[in-house]
């Protein structure tokens, strides 16, 4: 982060270093200031300041600066912003913002805007909107749907029927409530329509990033060979279905150097049905794009965990398209509740029942309060250990040397597989327990477990003299994209040793593994932890939840719903009371408009 006081910041906007101090703003929202204060100089201190924190608002993961809610300007009237905004020429209004020459800023009911944000926030409701009032043929879809599930899954054949029926639906829901399940036979019924009315289905399947789509297609795979088995499936159907190869979205809009990209509304898809997968992921502008290059007859399924953390980038996209029905205490409050309106008022379905794991369950009693947000809640479902939830408070050495000691075991099985050349077994061992850090640094963090791991498996790890990084063990998470050996940010494998007495790494796929030669990959660090960010779309057997021993701005509600949620079959959450109850009660902190275009005012209560 750059300071205020450094020479390359414009004398025309020092003040700003007076009114928010060193490290509030950064080089783009100093010279976005600095352009502002040349096309009109006679702008107030107060107008370039809040025209800086507008700049700043996407860095912070919003779209916008809402001058009503925000702690730096929501001590003046709204009125007054209005009054000092306005006759700078630099802001437009909402009737404004496309007239040329076009305004730097927007300001729509007491939000103010970037106008590239406003325009991707506007493009995105008008299009759901538009796509939410297309209907399509209902005929034989009851019986079809009929055949592909189980009487007890009316969640899941509402959900299953809006995506047949409709041009646009949303499927919300955590996990093990079953969104590949409902996905996988949208699939199936979709094609199978398809075929009875003598045409090919364009379908694809996608994700906001490589390893999410990658565990899209590992799952829907493994859902369409239990109906095959099942019967419900012939073979030509399951082929046609193996052969979907979920990408990214940047990949399906042929995006370039991350900006341009080769699909939008000149040059649309050749789609007739798109999948988006982790839609909590997806950031506001790669939203817009692709809806841009979605062809108007083109059906669109929306598919993802709400209360999840949103994307790196600006935006709470699912969160906004969700809307009150992600409050619901069950999926059919939005058809008897007459408080929200809005044009996706029933094309949304959370799925509610879970699958996964037991009513008793404190992994999901603990990912329940966690969601709503209560804290008393949440700390007497931890004070009542569980078979499959424990909690640590840190500086129980005790209870810490048991973790240690599972870790170890694992970390021991692991080079073990790995040295005998046997990847599944690697992987397994390497995924049986993983401990997720808020933070990479300081105490808590990725870098001590992954440090202190290390060391107690050092004696079992023959390290090689050549390359004393590479060894036979050595887990493997991958931090940059890599197309040309088919792995991505994120994706997750373990070095084993391979016949002719090389070293590779075995990355798993859904019918085996990849092997990728050590020499080939560069951007790789130790996956004996990770962050809770990077392990978003995976899940492990036993997840370890470790939070920093003091209160971090990076601790929200979302991260530890989303880390709880990882687990499989067991949580150990290592962590302060403190600490616990200052995570849950904050929710992350981003201004958006899009969930009040679709949903009114009411969204936001």
């Amino acid at each position: 982060m750059r300071k205020l006081e450094a020479p390359h910041v414009p004398a025309a906007v020092r003040i700003l270093g007076t009114m928010g101090g060193p490290g509030v703003f950064d080089a783009f929202d100093i010279q976005f200031a600095a352009l502002m204060k040349r096309l009109a100089p006679g702008l107030t201190d107060d107008a370039l300041w809040v025209m800086a924190l507008a700049a700043r608002a996407p860095r912070l993961g919003s779209v916008c600066l809402r001058l009503d809610d925000s702690p730096e300007t929501s001590a003046r009237p709204p009125e007054e912003w209005q009054a000092l905004l306005f006759p700078t020429g630099l802001v437009a209004t909402p009737s404004e913002a496309h007239r040329v020459p076009l305004r730097p800023l927007v300001l729509d009911h007491n939000r103010l805007y970037l106008h590239r944000y406003w325009v991707h926030e506007t493009r995105v409701a008008d299009e759901l909107a538009t796509r939410a009032a297309s209907r399509g043929v209902t005929d034989g879809v009851d019986e079809l749907l009929g055949e592909l599930f189980e009487p007890e899954h009316h969640e899941q054949r509402a959900a299953a029927r809006r995506a047949l029926t409709d041009g646009l639906s949303v499927i919300a829901g955590g996990p093990g409530t079953g969104k590949t399940h409902t996905v996988a036979r949208i699939l199936v019924a979709a094609l199978r329509r398809a075929q009875e009315e003598g045409h090919d289905l364009d379908v694809a399947l996608v994700a906001p990033t490589g390893k999410a789509a990658s565990r899209m297609g590992e799952a829907v795979r493994s859902a369409v060979v239990q109906l095959q088995e099942s019967g419900v499936v012939d073979r030509p159907l399951a082929e046609r279905l193996a052969a979907l190869e979920p990408s990214t979205i940047h990949r399906l809009l042929g995006s370039r150097r991350g900006v341009h990209v080769h699909h939008d509304r000149r040059n649309p898809l050749n789609v007739d049905l798109v999948v988006v997968d982790e839609t909590s992921m997806v950031a506001l502008p790669l939203m817009a794009r692709l809806l841009d290059a979605l062809p108007a007859e083109a059906d669109l399924v929306l598919v993802g965990d709400p209360f999840q953390l949103t994307s790196i980038e600006a935006g709470t996209v699912m969160d906004d398209i969700v809307g009150p029905a992600g409050r619901a205490t069950a999926a059919r409050l939005l058809e008897s509740d007459d408080r929200w309106e809005g044009p996706l008022r029933d094309r949304v379905t959370v799925l509610t029942a879970t699958h996964r794991f037991a009513d008793d369950s404190g992994i999901f009693r603990l990912a329940e309060a966690v969601r709503a947000g209560d804290a008393g809640a949440a700390l007497a479902v931890l004070e009542n250990p569980s078979d499959d939830l424990v909690w640590i408070e840190p500086g129980d050495e005790t209870a810490t040397g048991l973790i240690d000691a599972e870790l170890l075991a694992a970390a021991r099985l692991m080079v073990e597989a790995a040295r005998a050349g046997e990847a599944a077994e690697a992987i397994e061992a390497a995924s049986s327990v993983k401990v997720l850090a808020a933070t990479r640094m300081g105490p808590g963090g990725v870098r001590e477990w992954s440090e202190r791991i290390k060391e107690m498996v050092k004696p079992d790890v023959a390290r090689s003299g050549l390359q004393p990084q590479w060894f036979a063990g050595r887990p493997v998470l991958v931090t940059g994209n890599d197309p040309g050996n088919r792995v991505f940010n994120g994706d997750v494998g373990v070095t084993v040793a391979t016949p002719d007495g090389g070293l590779a790494v075995a990355f798993p796929e859904a019918d085996g593994e990849c092997l990728v030669g050590t020499s080939r990959l560069a951007d790789v660090e130790d996956w004996y932890a990770m962050t809770i960010h990077k392990s978003q779309g995976s899940e492990f057997d036993h997840v370890v939840v470790s939070l920093p021993r003091v209160d971090s701005r990076v601790l929200t509600q979302e991260l530890l719903y989303t880390a709880i949620t990882r687990a499989r079959r067991r949580l150990t959450v290592v962590a302060s009371r403190e600490v616990l109850e200052k995570a849950i009660e904050h929710r992350a902190p981003r201004a958006s408009g899009l969930g009040e275009r679709l949903w009114g005012s009411e969204q936001r209560a």
